[in-house]
């Protein structure tokens, strides 16, 4: 009797080991970017910027990176190992992008791991992983710290192939990174994790939005979406446009960008313009987009049309 209560003892102590290490919560970082020397002017990379903090929610099979401007989200990423898509979304556009995970890389990153050079971060002891893309045009230096004591079962990612991810963490046997440092020719990109909050996380926490429309990505295309050339009517039309509206034009600038979705059925939604500071100048493209007849070949994948995400630049010349 006293071996039955040993063996079952063992039995817990050993599940309760292996589920220890599986790692369920939060990670919040801090995004930090670094100029190498006085001369480059670090607004000139204010888009990317104004991303200062991201928030990591991972579990085993599912992830969501969600990043801020202060506290405002400006998109996010969501994983779901069960249909091995990557699904991009911003609450300020009700569109959300589609990756496939399973896409090969062309170049396998080569990892070196440094188990002896050590950091100490929210007083995990983490060690150093160099990454080398050895076609990368940037000759970008990175560098990643990751700790054993906040691991994932990396078997839920094996077809997470983009970024060579389900190869890095099989390397690492699931360890989480804690810090990121990305070194440019110019600016150093520094991410440094400042929380972490082990939590039960339950698949519908990874959903993206029901109510968004969903696009494949324009490189993901088998034939790709095109604007079909001017008619002589459209062309007639955005002249008439231009003649009305010249004080407008001089006063706001000469081009509009425009976005929108076209539809797998050749239908336009969501359209908008990016302009900023330039209302009056985007409702004029967008109301010659609506009223000069523009058409569009629309984009497949599989041999099927399918929503794509476009972008139309109209420049407006006096």
């Amino acid at each position: 009797m006293f071996k039955n209560y040993f063996f079952l003892i063992s039995i817990l102590l050993t599940t309760f080991s292996l589920s220890a290490q599986n790692f369920s919560g939060e990670i919040v970082y801090k995004i930090e970017y670094v100029a190498k020397n006085e001369a480059f002017n670090l607004d000139s990379l204010k888009q990317a910027r104004s991303i200062n903090k991201s928030v990591y929610l991972i579990t085993d099979g599912y992830y969501r990176s969600i990043n801020y401007e202060d506290q405002k989200e400006i998109y996010d990423y969501t994983y779901n190992f069960n249909d091995n898509k990557r699904y991009r979304s911003s609450p300020s556009y009700p569109v959300t992008s589609v990756y496939d995970a399973g896409e090969v890389e062309e170049n396998e990153k080569q990892l070196t791991i440094v188990k002896d050079s050590t950091l100490q971060i929210l007083g995990y002891s983490c060690y150093l992983v160099r990454e080398l893309d050895p076609e990368d045009d940037e000759k970008v230096n990175h560098l990643s710290f990751y700790t054993d004591s906040l691991k994932v079962n990396y078997t839920k990612f094996s077809k997470h192939e983009t970024a060579n991810w389900n190869k890095t963490l099989a390397q690492l046997d699931g360890a989480l990174p804690l810090k990121f440092v990305n070194e440019y020719e110019e600016y150093i990109k520094i991410n440094t994790a400042i929380k972490v909050t082990p939590k039960e996380l339950k698949p519908e926490d990874f959903n993206y939005p029901e109510e968004n429309t969903l696009v494949i990505p324009f490189h993901a295309l088998d034939e790709p979406a095109d604007r079909l050339p001017f008619t002589s009517g459209t062309i007639n039309c955005f002249k008439r446009y231009m003649r009305k509206n010249k004080k407008l034009v001089k006063k706001y600038g000469e081009k509009v960008y425009l976005r929108f979705v076209l539809m797998a059925d050749g239908s336009i939604k969501h359209l908008d313009a990016l302009g900023e500071d330039q209302e009056p100048l985007n409702d004029l493209g967008i109301e010659i987009f609506n009223e000069c007849g523009f058409k569009f070949t629309t984009g497949k994948k599989d041999g099927k049309p399918v929503n794509v995400l476009m972008g139309l630049p109209l420049r407006f010349k006096l």
